[in-house]
């Protein structure tokens, strides 16, 4: 796996010594903390990967586990968190409007604040939404025209673009 093996390769420091100042502690516990940090960093690619598969998988409810981390592995255990909740719950908010569109619940225009894309999303529903809305109501007054006798009624297709107004 060539990411893990560039991500889990050793850091090359140098350490400068005075000279004559005697051993230097930090050497002798340099190893252990090379191996933890060494462990920690293969924790977290084990991890990573973990996520990845999950969420290749469609199981978008996974997250990091933090545990006991601290320092920089729980901050950026808890950013790739927060990136999944920030992607998916626009999503689930969409896939919610979708389902209900889809079983004839016209919901209310989405009022949530987003950014870039998910805007768009957001915007796209909406139009659908206000769309479908328009063109019930426009199906009501024609059905009402007609039980009242008013033959004569007419729909108005230009407020209703493509195969709506094409109905």
């Amino acid at each position: 796996m060539a990411v893990a093996e560039k991500v889990t390769a050793k850091p090359k420091t140098a350490v400068k010594k005075k000279a004559g100042s005697g051993p230097d502690p930090a050497a002798s516990s340099a190893p252990a903390r090379s191996g933890t940090a060494q462990t920690q960093q293969t924790d977290m690619v084990a991890e990573v990967m973990r996520l990845v598969e999950a969420v290749q998988d469609g199981k978008l409810d996974e997250r990091m586990e933090i545990g006991d981390a601290t320092g920089e592995d729980k901050e950026l255990r808890q950013g790739v968190n927060d990136m999944l909740d920030a992607l998916i719950a626009p999503l689930n908010v969409a896939a919610e409007y979708i389902d209900r569109i889809s079983k004839g619940d016209i919901p209310e225009p989405i009022t949530d604040d987003y950014k870039g894309d998910f805007n768009e999303i957001k915007n796209n529903l909406n139009q659908c939404t206000e769309a479908l809305n328009g063109l019930i109501a426009e199906t009501r007054r024609l059905a009402e025209g007609a039980v009242e006798g008013r033959l004569d009624a007419r729909g108005d297709a230009s407020q209703f673009s493509g195969a709506y107004g094409d109905i």
